[in-house]
């Protein structure tokens, strides 16, 4: 057995993550995004991402709209000179014959620039592994699960840091662990539920090397990039109110990481020795809390709403007064996050008491959020990936945990029902499917999501970690049924 890590590095390690938390989600690189990011990496990598910038277009001409996936072609690794490759681009008139010709020719294969990597963690059946589920069914889908670390544990090849301007892919120390089908590089907002999952696994070892990725990001660029590709180099996450004011809202879950990360740094700072520092960011996080619950509670919904700043240019005055109709009133997901602060107070005063905790719970009930496999990001079906009827995993176990710690019985039992709907929606699809995926259609339990600007993929690193999560948490007992069902769920409105 892998030597473990002693419990108390185990809460280290997450806090550590958390440190740069912030909101940041998938989201293809368009043309625009390759072509302007190539600075921190010198004049190979900019002439790349310009080479590849034209790839995508002529690919897009020859082989049309349909089914097209923009991240393709700016993820392929040159197989030569750039300048060789970039005098051999067929021009307009290029056939789908001459454009998979040229890609032979001069270019590896999407992702062949990562290699595999057994990591030395892991093992089929960990000690301690889940003790508390007893259902033989549930327990053997979740060593299914467990074992898909081996298939998305990656490392980038050598031949990336000997050629860099060869790649985007950046040459991250480490192994990763990568989402899954079209997300061949480790990202930032993934990574904390991959974490969670191999924590349930025992792979304290691969846990550790993906936090140490992350700081290689932090001190080789400043900030951790959405993703380990340089055309993500341009793409920093905002992480002051200040900031978010020139984008004119005020985002109730960005702010909610924002606060989660000052308790954090000043925890780091006592323990360091840096006790002005530690002061520092303990009085922001006050502040931040106080805004968080006069800027953004809604006491009539009984959630906290994202806040619209007006665009006239008042508030860079430096005082702005508060207007209850700026709020926005449509309902999200995202609107019961701070739930998930009462996981993570470290012995603080709790964000939410169970007063407060029990009205945000009764709202969330009557939300019409809630369905029969988990919690839709929101009430309207745009055909983006980001609405309705999606449920994303990152989202029902932010209000999951939060629910779970927030005091009462009642709100425990939410929480443990919404994680068994997931798990049975997780469960049906991988039986039905043989995968994981990355988000699913709440409406039916079993059905995989869809929408947005690329396919549905499989995989999937975060929904692998909160089903582990959601197993080790509430357990799953010999006589409760796995499969599709309603017995024994409480009535969600």
């Amino acid at each position: 057995m892998a030597a473990g890590l002693p419990r108390p590095h185990h809460v280290l390690l997450l806090h550590l993550f958390l440190l740069c938390l912030c909101c940041a989600f998938h989201m293809a690189p368009t043309t625009a995004t390759a072509a302007a990011a190539g600075g921190s990496d010198g004049d190979g990598a900019s002439a790349l991402l310009g080479l590849l910038q034209r790839v995508q277009t002529e690919a897009l001409r020859a082989l049309g709209p349909d089914g097209f996936d923009a991240k393709l072609y700016v993820d392929l690794p040159l197989a030569t000179d750039e300048r060789a490759a970039a005098a051999a681009l067929p021009g307009r008139a290029t056939s789908r014959a001459e454009l998979e010709s040229y890609l032979a020719r001069y270019f590896g294969a999407a992702g062949s620039d990562l290699v595999a990597a057994d990591p030395p963690d892991f093992e089929a059946e960990p000690r301690g592994f889940l003790p508390r589920v007893g259902s033989p069914q549930a327990r053997a889908w979740a060593l299914e699960v467990h074992a898909l670390w081996k298939d998305l544990t990656r490392r980038v090849a050598p031949g990336v840091a000997a050629r860099p301007e060869r790649h985007t892919l950046l040459p991250l120390p480490g192994r990763v662990v990568v989402p899954g089908s079209r997300f061949r590089e480790v990202y930032y907002w993934d990574s904390y539920w991959v974490v969670r999952g191999l924590l349930v696994s025992k792979m304290y070892d691969t846990a550790k090397d993906i936090v140490l990725n992350l700081v290689y990001m932090v001190e080789k660029y400043g900030f951790v990039l959405n993703g380990a590709r340089s055309y993500y180099t341009n793409r920093r996450n905002s992480t002051d109110m200040t900031t978010l004011a020139t984008t004119y809202i005020i985002p109730v879950d960005l702010n909610t990481f924002i606060f989660k990360m000052e308790w954090d740094i000043a925890a780091f700072a006592k323990l360091v020795g840096e006790d002005t520092t530690s002061e520092k960011f303990i009085d922001a996080s006050k502040a931040r809390h106080l805004a968080i619950d006069s800027i953004l509670w809604n006491s009539e919904m009984e959630q906290w709403l994202d806040y619209w700043l007006p665009t006239d240019g008042d508030c860079q005055q430096g005082v702005y007064q508060w207007k209850s109709d700026s709020q926005n009133r449509k309902i999200f997901a995202s609107n019961f996050i701070p739930l998930w602060l009462n996981a993570h107070h470290s012995g603080s005063v709790q964000f939410a008491d169970a007063a407060k905790s029990e009205r945000v719970m009764a709202s969330l009930q009557t939300s019409g959020l809630l369905h029969a496999a988990g919690i839709a990001t929101s009430l309207t079906n745009t055909s983006q990936q980001w609405d309705f009827p999606n449920g994303w995993a990152p989202v029902q176990h932010l209000i999951v945990e939060g629910l779970l710690h927030s005091g009462s019985e009642e709100t425990r039992k939410l929480a443990e029902d919404i994680a068994t709907r997931w798990v049975r929606t997780n469960y049906a699809a991988y039986k039905a499917t043989g995968a994981m995926h990355e988000k699913y259609d709440v409406e039916a339990c079993g059905k995989s999501g869809g929408g947005g600007e690329y396919k549905p993929q499989t995989g999937f690193g975060w929904s692998n970690g909160v089903v582990l999560s959601f197993l080790e948490e509430f357990g799953w007992p010999e006589d409760k049924e796995i499969d599709c069902s309603r017995r024994g769920e409480i009535g969600l409105a």
